[in-house]
């Protein structure tokens, strides 16, 4: 399968977990057009072990319909993820057309699954499905593990082999001849992406591929592909602790001590067959479980935390700060309970930072007098309240954030930076 890069692909925000370096990319395609049904049989290729259904996603949000003639049209989610292009033709008469987004149960999925309706219809002519994609799908992953699957009325899902993918516009395309419960998935990625461990820890890092970009390919569930082949060429480390290979996995153990460069990041060169190089990177911060953080690139202070809750209006955690006498508390609250790999800005009122150095003493994210909020903000991770995922973890940054003292009458304001990680308990 030939690949045409033709500029530098760039990644603009540095807490985005995935380095994605080759000579750029515009246009792929593998055999642009086919058929995919939704009852395929197919035999799997994840070298024996059976794939699993999943059951549909429950519904998440409203259902949009429009009906579509004879003259085609096109229909764009309301979120303007997902577009049908219903080429003329296509139906014979008018149809009404549903998009359903639902929780997705595809492994490996990235953001909603849309269950798109009626699935008894058959086109005259394939149908144009694309999929956009964000900063946030590609965390740990690149541009061109960016795939579509559908999944059958079997509940297992498949990855069609004839995909068109557009890196400089962020999409994914396929033609399909019916329709199903559809999702975008990471067909290859490094696990974890991102992590808090403590200090003389270790932790295994895995590559993992879910299917064969050359066939029609079940996706296994839970077997992954990470042993068909060697996915690696080299592994790498940039900063402290130690880092010990194995083809696709890698063991890293951290230093006895916070690093003052956090987080420490482990990157694995994956094998290509042309001059394109593409680069996994999981961001690993070291410290303990609780709030870490630190001002203007000094030490870094720890605290622990009682946990994450709703407090009736907004989400919070507070954390003590154990590195002073007084054992001063940062609060940071926000709003939604359920991010995942989201950059949130800090704003007037929610998401808010709040850190009482003493009584007098105190930073935040609002800037005085100005009353405008830190150009920062926090990397939610995982900030969802499931068995899965019991803790919040992710990383926040305020450049700057607001100083107050109020001793001595008038207010003194001062600008200072801000930076640090968290790994907090949902209570």
């Amino acid at each position: 399968m030939a690949y045409v890069f033709k500029r530098l692909a760039q990644v603009s925000l540095s807490i985005i977990l995935l380095t994605f370096i080759s000579c750029g990319c515009r246009k792929t395609s593998a055999n642009n057009g086919g058929n995919n049904n939704g009852s395929d049989t197919s035999a799997n290729n994840n070298g024996g072990s059976g794939p699993t259904a999943t059951p549909v996603g429950k519904p998440v949000g409203a259902a949009q319909s429009i009906v579509v003639g004879p003259a085609g049209g096109s229909f764009i989610s309301e979120d303007n993820r997902l577009k049908l292009d219903f080429p003329a033709g296509a139906v014979s008469a008018s149809t009404t057309i549903t998009i359903q987004p639902v929780e997705n149960q595809c492994p490996s999925g990235s953001g909603n699954a849309y269950q798109i309706t009626p699935h008894d219809l058959k086109f005259n002519y394939p149908v144009k499905l694309t999929f956009s994609y964000g900063d946030s799908d590609v965390v740990n992953t690149i541009p061109m593990g960016l795939t579509i699957a559908y999944q059958g009325t079997d509940g297992v899902w498949r990855a069609p082999e004839r995909m068109t993918k557009d890196t400089l516009h962020q999409k994914v395309s396929v033609l399909t001849n019916h329709f199903s419960g559809w999702s975008l998935f990471r067909a290859v990625e490094l696990l974890p992406y991102t992590t808090v461990m403590e200090p003389g820890s270790s932790l295994d890092l895995n590559v993992v591929s879910y299917i064969d970009f050359s066939k029609d390919s079940l996706i296994p569930i839970p077997g992954y592909l990470e042993r068909k082949r060697k996915l690696v060429k080299t592994w790498n480390l940039s900063g402290e602790g130690k880092l010990t290979p194995n083809e696709n996995q890698a063991t890293y153990i951290a230093p006895s001590s916070v690093p003052s460069r956090n987080p420490v990041a482990v990157s694995a060169t994956l094998n290509t067959s042309g001059v394109e190089k593409f680069i996994l990177v999981s961001n690993i911060y070291v410290g303990n479980q609780g709030l870490t953080f630190r001002i203007d690139n000094g030490p870094w202070m720890n605290g622990p935390s009682m946990g994450a809750h709703f407090n009736g209006y907004n989400y919070e955690f507070t954390a003590a700060n154990s590195s002073t006498s007084q054992a001063d508390g940062v609060t940071i609250k926000w709003m939604g309970g359920s991010h995942l790999n989201e950059f949130i800005r800090w704003d007037r009122i929610w998401p808010s930072f709040q850190y009482a150095e003493q009584p007098t003493i105190s930073y935040t994210q609002l800037l005085l007098p100005s009353g405008k909020a830190s150009p920062g903000g926090i990397f939610f991770y995982q900030a969802s309240k499931t068995s899965a995922t019991p803790y919040v973890i992710g990383n926040f940054y305020l450049q700057p954030a607001q100083k107050t003292v109020t001793s001595g009458g008038v207010p003194q304001f001062s600008t200072h930076k801000i930076e640090g990680f968290f790994k907090v308990k949902w209570q």
